[in-house]
């Protein structure tokens, strides 16, 4: 197994982060960051980092956005 650390930009990626928020922390769908506000913070200077591990199937399991 490897990790690979990427910067997220593409608004399919940041549905999956949306995804794995919701994995994480269950609860209500209005708790998790939205892909709309990733998509402002990063086109005003901020920063979407996701770890993928690495395989036939390529899978988000971790991210830092701020």
């Amino acid at each position: 197994m490897e990790i690979s650390i990427r910067i997220i930009t593409n608004p399919q990626d940041m549905i999956e982060v949306e995804d794995l928020q919701q994995l994480v922390w269950p609860g209500d769908a209005r708790e998790v960051v939205p892909s709309h506000l990733m998509t402002a913070v990063i086109n005003n200077g901020g920063l979407l980092i996701g770890a993928y591990l690495e395989g036939v199937n390529t899978k988000l399991v971790g991210f830092v956005f701020g």
